[in-house]
């Protein structure tokens, strides 16, 4: 299962949203990571075609672009113009 709080929660003890809770808030770049993540996963699900055989997949590829810096709050905000 795809535990985006978990996931949140993880990024934050790691120290990967370090610098986007100083420069957005904790609270707003938590919210955008998390919508980030989110639309990530539901955009990788329907490109594949995926079926609920490999969400598990699909969610650690997600982790891994959450973990690497590929997907983050400030690319996020920048491109939705918040």
């Amino acid at each position: 299962m795809f535990e985006l709080t978990v996931l949140i929660l993880a990024l934050m003890r790691s120290q990967t949203l370090y610098r986007s809770c100083n420069q957005l808030g904790v609270f707003s770049a938590c919210n955008l990571i998390y919508c980030a993540a989110f639309l990530r996963f539901s955009e990788v699900y329907i490109e594949t075609g995926a079926s609920i055989k490999i969400v598990f997949e699909i969610s650690q590829q997600v982790e891994a672009e959450c973990k690497s810096g590929t997907i983050n709050a400030q690319a996020f905000s920048d491109e939705e113009g918040v």
